[in-house]
């Protein structure tokens, strides 16, 4: 069993944060890409063997409303933002997806990870806009994740990423998610809040799901 352990954006002074860490889940990207240029110095600052996991950008699966729109470095005129959020089948939608893929073929991204709105629920219509989205889109990034805050039923979440060649990742300390895909992808918010401690008996939970095959 490989087991990888990174952070959510860099918790440190990033020359340190190399030398401890073989990867990172990339912020900037899902609040509004950085400049190609910005990536690419990333890449050449880390080591050969690190890895970055880049999110994707928010354009694509939060809603205008969303209080992390405020972080937009260029604002967005109505009538784009009207078409952004919940996969919806616009081409502001797909154009993030593009600026999304060139990022992560920048840092040489071995995953990218899609996280859900907590406002984006099992609706049939969002989960028509999820799957005309995954089927569209290009597919030759090798790992693609789905997080999402609410819980969708395990039939449906089974039945999405078996169809869509999906990752489901949660975080199994507080909710026991489902795990479907051809990797575990633990996503930690902390059991009290993200300042919480964990313990021997958490590594070992962790560590016996990262090994099954079975779903939880």
């Amino acid at each position: 069993m490989n087991v990888k352990i990174g952070c959510s954006g860099f918790q440190e002074a990033r020359t340190k944060y190399y030398s401890e860490f073989p990867l990172v889940e990339l912020q900037q990207s899902f609040f509004q890409p950085p400049p190609l240029g910005t990536v690419a110095k990333w890449r050449k600052m880390v080591p050969a063997n690190f890895e970055f996991t880049v999110k994707a950008w928010q354009l694509i699966t939060h809603e205008p409303a969303s209080p992390s729109y405020q972080k937009l470095r260029d604002p967005l005129p109505f009538r784009t933002l009207r078409n952004c959020g919940f996969f919806d089948p616009s081409r502001t939608v797909f154009d993030a997806w593009k600026t999304t893929e060139v990022v992560a073929g920048v840092l040489k991204a071995k995953a990218i990870v899609f996280q859900s709105s907590k406002n984006f629920k099992p609706l049939p219509e969002n989960i028509k806009n999820m799957k005309n989205f995954f089927k569209k889109i290009n597919r030759k990034q090798p790992i693609l994740v789905w997080a999402s805050p609410v819980r969708w039923s395990l039939n449906v979440i089974q039945s999405l990423c078996e169809e869509l060649d999906l990752v489901y990742s949660g975080d199994p300390l507080t909710n026991n998610p489902p795990t479907f895909g051809p990797i575990r992808y633990f996503r930690l918010r902390g059991k009290r809040g993200y300042n919480s401690r964990y313990n021997q008996s958490d590594y070992k939970k962790l560590l016996m799901l990262a090994d099954t095959d079975i779903p939880t």
